[in-house]
């Protein structure tokens, strides 16, 4: 969670404060509806009991460059893409909204470590494999890749993003996404939100 430098709240607990003294008026920003960060705006609306409005973008350079600019209060979004207005001091990181802090920035407490456990919004990637495809070749795809994911290189420019690394066998992942997937279908249906 990041607000920008004008937002008279330095903490989560001020902005909580903030949001329920004007319910409905303190803006969130994401990269477009049913995104990673309009979904975290809605998940941390649901578990502190605040109505925050949600202004989508088409992308998360436009909606960075209006919380930079004091247009929009608040973003959640991934610390690449803010690090440099964190640095500049144009915006202020008050959360991390991963199980763990962030590596970039390790002076950001978790929302876990503020009392949202809920909060775990990490932002991750897979590869996934056609509906059908041979279980002897997808063992096969995945060994191939979990190998690549240990190569120095490729740990190495991961970390530069602050990005993890993490393996698994197809069944962790299907397991993962299904999770995932019931996760997040609850915090959609109760914000009502729509493909478009």
């Amino acid at each position: 969670m990041t607000v920008n430098a004008s937002v008279p709240a330095t903490s989560v607990q001020e902005v909580i404060a903030l949001a329920k003294a004007q319910p409905g008026q303190l803006a969130f920003a994401s990269s477009g509806n049913g995104g990673a960060p309009h979904l975290a705006g809605e998940l941390f609306s649901r578990l502190t009991g605040t109505d925050l409005l949600h202004v989508p973008y088409r992308g998360s350079g436009p909606a960075v460059i209006d919380l930079v600019a004091g247009r929009i209060a608040i973003m959640f979004d991934a610390v690449p893409s803010l690090l440099p207005f964190i640095t500049a001091e144009k915006v202020s990181p008050l959360a991390a909204a991963s199980a763990e802090r962030h590596p970039l920035l390790p002076a950001i407490p978790t929302f876990a470590e503020l009392g949202f456990s809920g909060m775990d919004i990490s932002l991750w990637y897979g590869i996934a494999a056609p509906a059908g495809t041979l279980k002897s070749i997808v063992e096969k795809l995945n060994a191939a890749l979990a190998k690549s994911l240990e190569l120095p290189e490729i740990q190495e420019s991961f970390a530069k993003q602050g990005a993890q690394v993490a393996g698994g066998t197809s069944e962790q992942y299907d397991a993962f996404i299904r999770a995932e997937s019931a996760r997040w279908r609850d915090v959609v249906k109760q914000a009502g939100i729509k493909a478009e």
